[in-house]
């Protein structure tokens, strides 16, 4: 259990973390976890989120290098910018269940981030959120959320007309477009080298009917 004496609250805003525990539990009652509160905290192995917590804020673990588990509370709603990007360690995040939205590279350059589990309540998902995600294979969202799906561990929309996010660990070397889609995201292939598109790794080819948008 942290020592309560480690953390900074005011007003149900955690501010800052002052020990060195490895293993932090967020004392239930806050509600906000503050902007850096955690970040650079390299010792951080895993993180108790309670119920009372509603929103992460901006870079709240920034950096925490050897973090490899996030156990989320059911009353957070928002990951914000940057609030776990560089956590270098991760392997897999599965969403908390009440999270409405992940801003923008909330998990920027996660490397070893394989498994995202998104849930029914994410209504907005962010540009940039898995930029640098160099392992990620597998973004699997829930059969009922209403604004996202996903096919072969790829980010679509819900109805599958556009392509969100192709996960960037994959080794396939041919991406055939499911017939559904007709508009890819600017980012969607971000930080993906495609040898066709004069970029050089994994994948050589991808394969675009004539009615989809192309905005790369």
């Amino acid at each position: 259990m942290s020592n309560l004496n480690d953390f900074i609250i005011e007003d149900g805003v955690l501010t800052q973390y002052k020990g060195d525990d490895k293993e932090i539990v967020i004392p239930d009652g806050v509600k906000i976890i503050g902007e850096g509160a955690f970040a650079c905290k390299k010792q951080i192995t895993k993180v108790i989120i309670p119920d009372s917590v509603k929103h992460i804020d901006v870079t709240a673990f920034w950096a925490c290098h050897r973090l490899t588990d996030i156990s989320m509370g059911k009353g957070v709603e928002t990951i914000g910018k940057q609030a776990f990007a560089i956590c270098t360690s991760l392997t897999e995040v599965i969403i908390g269940e009440s999270v409405k939205h992940i801003e923008a590279n909330a998990f920027y350059e996660c490397k070893n981030l394989q498994i995202v589990k998104i849930p029914e309540s994410v209504t907005q998902i962010d540009s940039g959120v898995f930029d640098l995600c160099e392992s990620l294979t597998n973004i699997e969202v829930d059969d009922k959320n209403q604004y996202y799906s996903s096919i072969n561990g790829n980010l679509y929309n819900k109805n599958k007309t556009t392509l969100i996010r192709y996960a960037l660990g994959k080794k396939d070397t041919v991406f055939i477009l499911p017939n559904s889609v007709r508009e890819l995201e600017e980012s969607v292939f971000s930080n993906v080298e495609v040898r066709k598109e004069s970029m050089c790794s994994v994948l050589t080819e991808y394969f675009l009917m004539k009615s989809i948008k192309n905005t790369l």
